[in-house]
Order: C-alpha cells, then structure tokens, then sequence
C-alpha cells in the first residue's frame, strides 16, 4: 500500500480494508477458542460443560437432515452442525471499525445467557492482537510523513 499521508492528523487513519482485515481475524480467533472450549469472556475464561442428555445427544454424532453433525464435548466446541461458527461475518468496515454479525444471534445470547458459553464479546489476548493490527497501521501511516515535521500549537 502507497502511502499518502502528509500530517500528524492522518496517523491515525485506518483504511476499511484494514478494519475489513482486522474483523476477519478476530471471527478466525473466535472460532478457534470455541473450538477449545474458550470464552471470550475472560472473567468465565471455559465452557461451561453441556447437560448430560445434550451431551449423550451430540456425542453420537447423528446426522441431521443428511447433515454430518460435530460430537465433540470435551471441551464443549458449540458445534453441531457448525452454522452458528460458520456464520459470522465481518461487515460495513468504515474509518472507525468493522461489525461483526452473528446470523444466528439469538442462539449465541443463549449460550451466553443460560450456558456461559460466550463467543459475543473479545477476550483481552484477542483485543492484543487487534490493538496491534492498528497500531501497525498507524506506524505505516508515520512512515509517509516528511522527516522534519513541525507542529503548531
């Protein structure tokens, strides 16, 4: 990427691509620590382990539907059939941030909710990684200013 920035002011630009970037890989961090059992609530950092019944349920590994369903449950993963991880995505990235949506939000309030299982919020290590996505921006943005800058107060 060109850089075009002339002032102090434009340091702290973050083009869309880069939010677009950033948003696609905190959803990639989500759904490998679901797959680990990890919160993205860092005071309840582990799934809470699914109900016995659920439990017997998801560790035969019918299919649904003709669907391959995941019988994975230890450590619970939030995957049955994989939709609610396969759907989220980054969105409408601007100056100022990215969306991340989850198509199937009532499902993913639930786990929240009744089974502290949270993949709605970012964990402190993946805001880390996020806080240094832009501040690599923001250092490739300095790159482009004049070597001698004078600023006016």
């Amino acid at each position: 990427m060109i850089n075009r920035y002339k002032t102090l002011g434009e340091l702290p630009r973050i083009p869309k691509e880069i939010w677009l970037k950033i948003g696609v890989g905190l959803i990639d961090r989500i759904r490998k620590d679901a797959s680990k059992g990890i919160s993205q609530d860092d005071s309840d950092p582990t799934f809470a382990d699914y109900d016995i019944d659920y439990k017997d349920f998801k560790s035969r590994g019918d299919a649904v539907d003709g669907r391959a369903t995941d019988s994975q449950v230890e450590p619970p993963n939030l995957k049955f059939t994989g939709d609610m991880l396969k759907l989220i995505e980054a969105e409408r990235p601007t100056e100022h941030g990215v969306t991340i949506s989850f198509k199937f939000g009532t499902r993913v309030l639930d786990n929240i909710e009744i089974k502290n299982r949270n993949i709605f919020d970012i964990r402190a290590k993946n805001m880390e990684w996020a806080k240094a996505m832009v501040l690599q921006q923001v250092q490739a943005n300095a790159k482009g200013l004049p070597k001698k800058t004078t600023i006016k107060i």
